[in-house]
């Protein structure tokens, strides 16, 4: 399982950071892509759009060395269970705004990515417990 995971936190890692870099660079691109909602119309709204995206890089970068360390042997449980509860919250809180029509389809492919990497790292997390 540790290879597997090595390679979810690396996957995770890019994601986040490619992601992120979008959401900055690109704020009502993403905005409208993923919630057809401009956000530099409302500079509150645009601050909070940028600080999450910041926050989404800082975890790319911890992933990436969480990533380096447990293929080191040096398993991150904290990390692994921070970054496993933050993306199956995202996909849920992505989940209520798509049925409520806050979110367009194009959420859905984060919901089965985030959904699916944060069970695997409880799960990892859930084994080094024991």
């Amino acid at each position: 399982m540790r290879k597997a995971v090595v390679v979810a936190l690396g996957m995770t890692a890019v994601g986040n950071v490619v992601g992120g870099v979008g959401g900055l660079l690109a704020p009502d691109v993403v905005a409208q892509t993923f919630y057809a909602h401009d956000v530099s119309g409302d500079p509150l709204l645009l601050r909070f759009h940028m600080v999450f995206w910041l926050f989404v890089v800082a975890l790319g970068v911890g992933y990436g060395v969480a990533a380096r360390r447990t293929s080191q042997g040096h398993d991150e449980v904290g990390l692994l269970v921070a970054g496993g509860l933050g993306k199956i919250a995202a996909a849920a809180v992505w989940v209520e705004m798509f049925t409520h029509g806050l979110a367009t389809p194009v959420v859905l492919a984060a919901v089965a990515f985030d959904g699916t990497l944060g069970v695997l790292f409880l799960a990892r997390a859930l084994t080094l417990r024991r």
